[in-house]
């Protein structure tokens, strides 16, 4: 077995990954880099370095990625090289077919989480609309409006000066120009 760690903000130098593995009797232990902007490792490079058939081992599912996602891109990648993953937190043995089950499951998952999240959104929007509140963007005074288009018109004004007199701006002028 090939263990795998990268620096995780709860471990960031893989102290507590590093004691789990070794734990384990992990052959050789692979380290990824980390970077506060970049949650990503490349796991390519670690699925190239493994031959097909062999297993990672991993302390928990977030040292394969930041996100759903990416945990569900890392392992698809891992599965096209024939790597099984265990994960020793979850206590997941994913050989080639259940790997496929897995991420099968994670992405119907990942569909149910974004269902929820919509279907939560539109109910906060519907109990807005009930209480009388607008969404979008506040409607522009019509008066307002209206001199700016006189004073464009009237061509004695630049658009700036328009702007600083009316609060109108160039692009809501135009849009209202367009619209005559």
């Amino acid at each position: 077995m090939i263990g795998f760690v990268r620096s995780l903000y709860t471990d960031p130098d893989c102290q507590k990954q590093l004691a789990l593995l070794k734990s384990k009797d992990c052959l050789v232990i692979l380290q990824g880099s980390f970077t506060p902007h970049d949650s990503q490792f490349n796991s390519l490079d670690i699925a190239r370095s493994l031959l097909p058939k062999e297993v990672l081992i991993v302390s928990h599912l977030a040292v394969l990625g930041g996100s759903l996602q990416e945990v569900m891109e890392n392992l698809a990648i891992l599965h096209t090289r024939q790597i099984s993953v265990i994960t020793i937190r979850e206590q997941l043995n994913l050989d080639p077919f259940t790997n496929e089950l897995f991420i099968e499951f994670l992405t119907i998952m990942e569909n149910f989480q974004k269902d929820v999240h919509s279907e939560h959104t539109r109910r906060g929007l519907e109990e807005a609309k009930i209480k009388g509140k607008k969404s979008g963007r506040p409607k522009k005074n019509e008066a307002l409006i209206e001199e700016a288009l006189m004073l464009y018109h009237s061509k004695k004004l630049s658009y700036e000066e328009i702007q600083e007199r009316t609060g109108i701006g160039r692009s809501t002028l135009y849009r209202y120009l367009n619209q005559s």
